[in-house]
Formats: structure tokens, sequence, C-alpha cells
């Protein structure tokens, strides 16, 4: 029997057929018609395409991978061959039209599915179909209904396909935030792993609902949020397998995270690979992978984090991209910066057709390297902006600051006196370092650096232990962050531990070099590398000088670049305390190939210069260095001749040349190398003599603002005219010294210097100039400065004024104890000048200071006054030598060393003894 096909059921049939050829023309499954009609026509699959990649060559792609996203899509057609021609309306300066909702009420159903819904609006007549994304965000309310707009820009075609893809995965994103933290199950299995990576908060238990069992994925990120603790609680219930039993444990997930553990602990990656090759999913696979190329190139192990970020043909999109990413990073700093583009720009097309949390949050790390790798700015910066605040990124904030806050309160605790019992389960260190290696396992490197170096920070600043000192170390090192390296290992070196110190100095001293962490690690052996064998200081010695004449003295990491001599040279010259004498003549011979007309080797040369041995340089390189130096006519001439000149009497002769030719720096590097002649001493006089009454007319007021100029650091030239005048007695320097005490407008760094000299010896002074410093030192006073009060100005004026005999004993003790509250090592430099009765007892006292550089100059003091007072002499070394062996740092044995230089009491045998076996090699050198 037959039925009429109406024209309208023939249009919704052709049009209906012409958009699922068109959705299988962008690579979407075929549409499949509904059968019951409850207002929806066809549904379909989206899928995506991600950048193929070459088995031989991972990271790059000739072509495209399809992929399912496993998200339906239903449609609703309106098809015809005429209303579509031409537009109808505008709306936000686009074209399209409106479609207008009935009573029917189809907005509310199309919308509660709260699956992506588009409305298609298909012109059969050109095979045209233009779709809009049905959401609440996209209904228009007026007051004649509801309207949704569909513009004429969106087709189902492959060149909107990306505003297609994008609109579908909104809704999916949509979807996953709705997944709460804790509930790791709700997620696909495969996927479980990579959340507990990437977003941990989320796939941990809550801290308020604790489960009495646990899956391998959750405790991977109860890992990561610092709690072991709760584990082992859930593991004593038998709510998990025992932590020992992890690496042997029969299951994948279990056996994963004890290779996890292992990773973060030790930094080996052997079992993590292992487990990728036995892992019972890809996603599975690609984490494993992406962990081990982590850990590696955290542990600058960067060609083991290569062959581990091998990405596998058949990975999916985000696990893809997550391989990709961490991969870019890598590539970027082996100076790959070409591969290091392409592969971070591939994983950005993975992470935009994921639609997962997790690739929002990974997105981040890889838009760092294309930045950083492009040529020009990229198009989509702002893109980039918003792509950091994602709930990865909010998480560790909140992290880092609950980590913080734990530090804040113990340092509280500690402060108000509280000695109530805790018991803490885990400290602010590591919080910071498992948040820093969350962020890691997310490409953000940059945090992973910042915090790494925030931890390192807090454990040195609250933890005194020997293994806590070396941890943080090391992990400051490869933050690569080279002035907190710096900082942190002096402060070690004075105060100990040295033990940490020196551990992490091997460590160093034998491992490899990342670029990265490169100048950190030379900053570290800088303060660190006397405490190193021979054999380890040559074989560091020999790495350098390998590195600088066959890599260059620029290092160049990405965009950015460093000066290699600026760092090795303090480097060097720590090592060659500890070094043989084949290490400093391999530097002599250094510093003649580098010393030239460029200003920074030359002084970096001469630093060099200063630590080499040069007694055991053939006369050869000596002579080579003399004629190199020769080529420069500037001060750094002067101060290479002066160095060799101490071994070398043909360097004397051309510094006397250089003195007679008119050169006044000359002069100075003379008395240097033992040329001490009335004549020399009156040459450095005038040429410091112009120079002081220089330094007087600039820090004048010449203006009524009271503009000025200071001098701050350099030579200290007010102390060389104090000292010449002292060795001359030529009354025009002595003038031009009281002058510039008298004048009241030099810093206190720029007068300490010559005040203290001037009170030690202010009886052997002319008896004119002793009374004019009687006058002087009552109302002398340093310039109004930020440091005018600081530093040694307090503590020589205080000399000053003990010597011109305007202090009485009760005024003495009163001013002593000042200084002892306000300037401790000053008060330990003073008393070796100032009379008091109490002298030897404070001293005694100050050995056991808090601060080494206190400790420091109360040993050389207490030295000091013992010479020819045997019973002071006896009582003081053996407090000394008590304190010796308390004190954990190197300051103090150092300034031991040298007071005994040139003291030959018998009393303090066992001190050099002491001094002499002392690890580091600059204490040694020092020691009598």
């Amino acid at each position: 029997m037959e039925k009429e096909v109406t024209a309208t059921q023939q249009t919704g049939a052709l049009g209906e057929g012409q958009v699922s050829v068109a959705l299988m023309k962008v690579g979407w499954a075929p549409a499949v018609k509904i059968e019951q009609d409850i207002g929806d026509d066809l549904l379909s699959f989206a899928r995506v395409t991600v950048p193929k990649v070459d088995e031989d060559e991972a990271g790059s792609s000739t072509g495209t991978d399809l992929f399912d996203i496993s998200m339906p899509v239903i449609l609703q057609v309106k098809s015809s061959p005429t209303e579509y021609l031409r537009t109808k309306s505008r709306h936000r300066s686009r074209a399209g039209w409106w479609y207008w909702e009935d009573t029917k009420g189809h907005l509310d159903h199309w919308t509660g599915f709260g699956l992506p819904y588009l409305l298609v609006y298909q012109d059969t007549a050109n095979g045209i179909s233009y779709w809009a994304h049905v959401t609440p965000q996209n209904i228009d309310k007026t007051p004649n209904g509801r309207k949704v707009f569909v513009p004429a820009d969106q087709t189902i075609t492959p060149e909107c396909l990306d505003q297609l893809t994008q609109a579908i995965l909104t809704q999916r994103r949509n979807l996953l935030t709705n997944i709460q933290p804790g509930r790791l199950k709700a997620l696909p299995p495969g996927q479980r792993l990579r959340y507990a990576l990437v977003v941990p908060r989320l796939a941990a238990p809550h801290l308020n609902r604790l489960s009495n069992a646990i899956e391998s994925e959750e405790a991977v990120a109860m890992i990561l949020r610092g709690r072991l603790a709760d584990i082992y609680h859930i593991a004593d219930s038998s709510g998990c397998p025992p932590v020992k039993s992890w690496r042997s444990h029969k299951e994948w997930g279990w056996r994963f995270a004890g290779a996890f553990l292992t990773a973060l602990d030790s930094g080996d990656t052997t079992a993590l690979m292992r487990l990728a090759g036995k892992a019972p999913s890809k996603p599975e696979r690609d984490a494993c992978r992406a962990v081990a190329g982590a850990v590696a190139y955290a542990n600058g192990r960067t060609t083991a984090a290569l062959n581990a970020l091998s990405v596998q043909p058949d990975a999916r999109p985000v696990d893809r991209g997550w391989v990709l990413m961490l991969r870019a990073h890598v590539l970027y700093e082996k100076g790959d910066k070409h591969g290091a583009h392409k592969a971070a720009q591939n994983a950005v097309r993975c992470f935009k057709v994921s639609g997962d949390l997790t690739a929002d949050a990974l997105r981040v790390g890889c838009l760092s390297v294309v930045y950083a790798s492009a040529d020009a700015a990229p198009l989509d910066f702002q893109d980039g902006l918003a792509a950091q605040d994602n709930l990865g990124t909010l998480w560790r904030a909140q992290a880092v600051s609950d980590a913080l806050a734990r530090d804040l309160d113990d340092r509280f605790r500690g402060w108000a006196g509280d000695k109530s019992i805790r018991f803490v389960s885990v400290r602010a260190f590591d919080l910071l370092t498992l948040a820093g290696w969350n962020a890691a396992f997310s490409g953000a490197w940059g945090t992973w650096r910042d915090l790494l170096s925030q931890a390192s920070r807090v454990c040195l600043a609250s933890s005194p232990g020997s293994d806590d000192v070396r941890a943080a170390l090391d992990a400051l090192v490869r933050t690569g962050n080279k002035s907190q390296v710096k900082l942190a290992a002096q402060r070690v070196w004075l105060n100990g531990p040295l033990d940490g110190l020196h551990a992490c100095a091997k460590t160093l001293a034998a491992g490899s070099w990342p670029l990265r962490s490169e100048g950190a690690t030379f900053e570290l052996l800088a303060e660190a590398g006397d405490l190193l064998t021979a054999e380890e200081a040559d074989g560091v010695i020999g790495r350098i000088i390998k590195l600088l004449r066959t890599d260059g003295t620029v290092r160049r990491l990405g965009n950015g670049f460093s000066d290699r001599l600026a760092e090795v040279d303090s480097t060097l010259g720590r090592l060659l305390y500890a070094a043989s004498d084949t290490s400093h003549i391999m530097c002599a011979e250094l510093v003649g190939d580098l010393f030239d007309d460029d200003t920074g080797r030359a002084d970096a040369m001469v630093r060099v210069a200063r630590s080499i041995n040069l007694s055991v340089v053939p006369v050869e390189t000596l002579d080579l260095l003399i004629e190199v130096a020769l080529k420069r006519g500037d001060h750094y001439c002067v101060d290479l001749l002066m160095e060799v000149g101490e071994v070398h009497p043909p360097a004397i002769a051309k510094l006397r040349e250089l003195h007679e030719s008119g050169n006044a720096m000359a002069a100075r590097a003379l008395l240097v190398t033992g040329e001490v002649t009335p004549e020399t001493w009156r040459a450095l006089g005038k040429q410091k003599l112009a120079i002081v009454r220089k330094m007087i007319e600039d820090a004048t007021p010449k203006y009524p603002n009271g503009s000025v100029a200071f001098g701050m650091g350099g030579y200290d030239h007010l102390d060389d005219l104090t000292r010449a005048a002292f060795h001359t007695g030529d009354n025009r320097l002595w003038k031009g010294v009281t002058d510039a005490l008298a004048a009241g407008v030099l810093s206190g760094d720029q007068i300490a210097s010559a005040v203290e000299f001037i009170a030690k010896h202010q009886n052997q002074l002319p008896p004119h100039i002793q009374t004019r410093l009687r006058k002087i030192a009552p109302t002398l006073k340093p310039a109004k400065t930020f440091d005018s009060e600081a530093g040694r100005f307090t503590s020589a004026r205080f000399a000053l004024l003990s010597a011109t005999g305007h202090l009485d004993s009760d005024t003495t003790i009163v001013g002593l104890l000042g200084l002892r509250a306000t300037d401790p090592r000053g008060f330990a430099r003073v008393l070796q000048d100032v009379p008091s009765v109490h002298q030897e007892g404070f001293l005694i006292a100050a050995l056991v200071d808090p601060e080494a550089e206190t400790r420091a100059q109360a040993a050389y003091s207490l030295i000091r006054v013992s010479k020819g007072r045997p019973a002071v002499a006896t009582r003081a070394a053996t407090a000394l030598l008590a304190a010796l062996t308390m004190n954990d740092g190197a300051r103090m044995p150092l300034a031991t060393a040298v007071a005994l230089t040139d003291l030959d009491l018998e009393q303090f045998d066992d001190v050099r003894t002491f001094v002499a076996a002392h690890p580091s090699a600059v204490v040694r050198s020092r020691t009598p």
C-alpha cells in the first residue's frame, strides 16, 4: 500500500543525510537517527585529530591520528532549500538566524541532557550545515520568549572544526568539574593515575573522610599531598598493602607506587621504566614514562630523561601531549630550540582537543616552552596567561600556603618558648618539596624551581643537621639559583655543619653539570672546594678548564647566556687550596691564555692568579704572565705583575719601571711584593692624598638640595693614606688624614679601617698628630648615610676614644657592654686594644657566640692578647681548644690559624695541631 512522503519529510531526510556526511568529512562518527521522536534527530560521537608521532623521532609529526573522545553529541536538524540562503539577523556583529522557542519547551529539553547539543540549520540547496551549541549561557531571554542565535560563520567544515571541538570540550570540562575531591573512582580507570599525579587533591581521599581502604592511585596522590603517615595508618588496618611490600606486590598499581616512592627519594627511575613495559593500559604506561622522565630531568640526567620521554605512536591525546610537553623542556635545556618548540606546539594541539582537567593543568607547561623558544611573540599570548589559572595551580598554591603556615607556626612556637610536646607527621620542607614534584609532573618547571628553593631555604633556616643541610643544598643547586646557593654555602662554611657541605661538594665534583644548574654548581664549589681531597679538586679543575677550552667561556641556555669566567674564577680560586701542584700549573697556563684586552677576562684571570701557588709554576709560564700583563696598561696589568712579583723578580723589575714612568698604581703593588722603601710609601701617599681630597670634595654638599657623591667598596684609600703617613712621618700626608676625619662627610666604611689603625698606633704617632686626634675623637662622626653607624665604624671610634684617653674604667665597661649588645664582632675586635680587667673573661665568653664571625674575632683577639702573658696564654689555650671542639664551621679555625702565624707560644701547640688537621684546605694553608 502506497504512503505519501511529504515535501517536509523529504527535505528533513535530505538535511539529516547531508549533516551526517558533513560530520564524517570532519572525522566524526556517522550520525545515527534517533528512532523515537522526542525532539531530537541525530546522535554522533565527537572525534579529534592530534599530531602523528614518527617512531624514529619522537616529537616530530608528518600527519595526524584520529581519536574518539568518548563524548556523544545530540543534534537537532532544521532543513530547508530556501530559508538559509540569506541571513536574516545580526547578533554581536555576527550574521545568522534566530531560533525562537515554541511552546513545546525544546530548549529546556535540549539543555537537560548534560551532553553537547547542537542546533543545525541545514541549507539543503548548497549542502551547508550551520550550527549553534545550545547551552543555558547561549539562550537569550526576551519579553516574547526565548531564542538561540545560529551564526552563519559556524559551519560543520574542516575550517570550523577547532571551534566546534572547543564547544564540545567546554561541555566535557563542565562535567568533569563536578567531580569532587576524594572521588577518584568517578574517573575511568586508565586515567586515574594521571589525575593522581597532576591534580592529587582531586584523587586523594578527603582529609575529613579518610577511607578504611584505598586504591594504589589514591596512595600515589596521598604521597604527593604529604600524607604518608595516613597511608601507614590505613595499612595497619589492612586497608592497603604495607608500604615495604609495594615494590614486589602482585598488582601493577602498587608496584608503581613503590617505584614512585623510590624515584622521589633517590632519583632512581629504573623500576619505573621496567613497569612502563608491563602497564595494564596505555595511559598508565605513559604516566610511568612521564614520571621517569620528569625525575631524571630534575636530577640533571637529560639523556635518560629523553629516553624515558619517547612518545609512543599509540598514545592517546592527553597522554601524548603530556610526554611531548615534558620532552620539550628537556630539548630546550639541551639547546635544541627548534625541536623543543615543535614538540611544545604539538603538545598544545593535543591538549586543546582533550577536554580534560589534567590537560588544562598540563597546558601551562608547554606554553612556557612555546614562548621561550619562539622567534617572535606567539599570537595566543593572552590565551597563555589565562591558561595559568586552573585547578592544578590553585590546589598547588593551597599546598604551598599550608606548608609555609606550618613553618611559621613552628617558628612562632620557638619564639614564644612553647615547650609542649607535638607530634609532627610531615615537615614544611617535605610539603614544599612534594608540591614541587607535583609542579614538575605538570611541566611547571619554573614553579618546581621556586618551590624547591623555598623548601631548601626553610630547611637551612630551621634544621641544623648535616643530612638536612646536604639535602637542602643539593636541592638548591638543582634550582640553578646562583645567588641563593652562594649565600647558603657561605653561611654553612662559616658556621657549619661542614659535613653536610662537604658531602654536597663531593657529589657535585663527581656528578654531571646540567646547563641550568652549572652556574649554581660553580657557586657552591667556590665556597666549598677547599673541603675536597687533592684528587677530587684536581678532577674538578681539569673539567672546568676542559669545559672552557671546548665549550667556550659563554654558556647558552635557550635565549639566555652567562659568562662562565665570571663564575669559575672564584671556583678555581677555592679549589686550588686543595689541589696538587699540577692544577696550579694548569691554572697558570689558563691565565696566560685568557688574559687579554677584554676587561671581563682580565678581571677573572687576576682573581684566579691570586690563588695560584706561583712558586711551583715553571719560569717560562711566569715569563708568559709578565708578557700578557704588559699588553694592558691599566690596573689589571699591575695586579697580575704584583702576583707574579712575589716569586719572580723580573715582575718586580717591570713594576719598578712602571713606577718610575709615573704609574701611580705600581707603588702599592711594590709594597705588597716586599719592596718597602720610604720612596715607595711616599709615592703611594701622594697618589692616595689626591684621591682622598677628591672624595671629601665629592661628599661635601655644594647645592641647596644637599646632593653629594659617596664611594662604596673598592680600595680603602684613607687607610692606605694613613699607613703611608705613618711610615714616612710626612706632615702633609698626616694633614690629609686628620682633615678627612674632621670633615665628617665620608661614610663609616670609608674611615673605619684608618681609625682602627690609628687607635692601635696612637702612642707611636708624632706628638702634634696625637694632640689633634685627641681633639677630633670626641666629635668623630661619619656622614649621615644608610650605613653611618653600621659595620666597623662604631667599634673603631670606641677604640680611638680609649686610645686618646677619653674613657675611664667605668665608661669603658659601659661602652663595651653596649658594643656587646649591638656589635658583638666589633666588641671582640676592640677588646684586644682596649685595656680592661674583664678583657680575658669577655673574650673567652665570646668564643661560644652564636655567630661565627664573632667567635672568629674572639679567638683572634684572645690569642693576640696572650702574647707576653704566659698565665693568660695557658688559660686562653685551654678555653680556645674546648671552643674549637664545639665549633662546627671553618671561620673560627681560620681566624685561629691566622692569629698564630707569627706567634711562637708553646701553650697553643695543641690548638695548632687541631687546626692543622681541619677538613678545610684554606684553614690548613694558614696554619703555621
